[in-house]
C-alpha cells in the first residue's frame, strides 16, 4: 500500500486535507470521489529525509550478514511452520536486537493481510529490491521456502 497525500473539497465547498492509504493512484482517486471530496491534486507521499537516513544506518547495523542469516532461518522455519508463525518467531528471538522493531512490523504487515513481499517493500532499502522481486515471485509460485534458501545462499556467497 502506498500513502497519498491529498486536497480537495467537500460539497459544502470546505477544504479537505489529508493522507490515505491505497493500493494504486486510481485507489485512492476513487476512495476520495466515493468520500466526496473533490480531488484537487493527489500524490504519493515520499518518505522523509530523515526516515530515509534512518532506514540506509539501519541497513548499515544490520548488514548482508543479518539479511542472509534472516533469510536462512525463515526459509528452514517455512518447512515446518507458515510464514506467520516463522516471521512471530524471528521477531520474539530478536528481542533488544536492531532488527526487533522491523520484524514486529513484519509480523504486524502479514497479520494486517498484506503480502510478504508488501512488507518487505516498507524496508526496501535495507532489503533490496531485487530480494522483494525474488520474494514476490516465490509467493505467486508457491515457493517461497526456495527462494529464501536461494536468497540466503546468494547473500552468503557475497
Amino acid at each position: 500500500m502506498t500513502k497519498f497525500k491529498y486536497k480537495g473539497y467537500d460539497a459544502n465547498s470546505v477544504a479537505q486535507v489529508g493522507t490515505l492509504e491505497a493500493e494504486s493512484y486510481a485507489e485512492a482517486y476513487a476512495v476520495l470521489q466515493y468520500q466526496g471530496v473533490k480531488v484537487v491534486s493527489l500524490a504519493p507521499e515520499r518518505a522523509s529525509v530523515v526516515k530515509l537516513l534512518a532506514d540506509y544506518s539501519t541497513r548499515l547495523q544490520l548488514g548482508a550478514r543479518w539479511r542472509s542469516v534472516f533469510f536462512r532461518e525463515l526459509s528452514v522455519m517455512l518447512g515446518v511452520m507458515t510464514l506467520h508463525e516463522s516471521l512471530l518467531t524471528l521477531a520474539r528471538a530478536a528481542a533488544g536486537h536492531v532488527s526487533e522493531k522491523i520484524l514486529a512490523d513484519l509480523v504486524e504487515t502479514v497479520e494486517g493481510g498484506e503480502t510478504f513481499s508488501a512488507a518487505l517493500r516498507r524496508y526496501e532499502i535495507i532489503f533490496g529490491a531485487d530480494s522483494i522481486q525474488s520474494i514476490e515471485v516465490g509467493e505467486a509460485s508457491g515457493r517461497l521456502q526456495e527462494v529464501t534458501a536461494s536468497l540466503a545462499t546468494q547473500l552468503e556467497r557475497n
